[in-house]
């Protein structure tokens, strides 16, 4: 599964979705890779296929 969870992290939700039900609501992580050791992280929710992705936290490090 923490392969699968890897993928994921870096598509896009559309893309991601097709790994779940329509309908389903959860939540995944998405990178982004700002410098040279430094990323910053989204968390967001929502419901499979639907679109309505929340952005519910955003931290860099």
């Amino acid at each position: 599964m923490s392969a699968l969870r890897a993928l994921l992290t870096r598509v896009l939700p559309s893309v991601e979705a097709r790994a779940y039900h329509c309908g389903d609501y959860y939540c995944y992580t998405e990178q982004n890779v700002i410098a040279p050791g430094r990323s910053c992280y989204t968390t967001w929710c929502g419901h499979a296929c639907s679109g309505d992705w929340v952005s519910v936290s955003h931290y860099c490090q």
